[in-house]
């Protein structure tokens, strides 16, 4: 069937991918309080800022946050000291918009630093002991 004077009259509109963001690294692993993270994702249609945060779980929260309104890539977070001994998961969100979120695939380990140091002075004939390794 063939359709003759059809005319349809709309709005100026675009259709599109949602917005979403992924975080890409760090997704899982074991890394000191000492050592810095760098923090990667990608953006997908959309060129505002993104936060970062961390939780103790796999529930969203802005309790603990790496850094806010960030508007380079990647970031380098500089663990504190206060995560020493726990797993964390990552996350990622656009700015103000806690529906366009990842999070690392699995909880990355927060270690503490053991250092160990060997005395290394030379005993003298008035020492009447033994030097060992210690630990410091």
């Amino acid at each position: 069937m063939s359709v003759s004077n059809v005319s349809a009259t709309s709005q100026q509109f675009t259709i599109q991918d949602p917005q979403s963001v992924v975080l890409t690294s760090p997704n899982s692993g074991t890394y000191t309080y000492l050592q810095d993270i760098s923090i990667q994702w990608t953006k997908n249609n959309f060129t505002d800022n993104i936060d970062l945060y961390w939780t103790t779980s796999t529930t969203f929260s802005t309790s603990n946050v790496i850094t806010t309104n960030f508007n380079s890539h990647p970031y380098t977070w500089d663990v504190p000291s206060s995560l020493a001994g726990t797993s964390i998961y990552i996350w990622v969100r656009k700015t103000g918009d806690s529906t366009v979120k990842d999070r690392s695939n699995s909880s990355i380990s927060i270690t503490g630093v053991t250092i160990s140091r060997t005395i290394a002075e030379p005993i003298t004939t008035s020492d009447s002991w033994s030097k060992t390794t210690g630990l410091w």
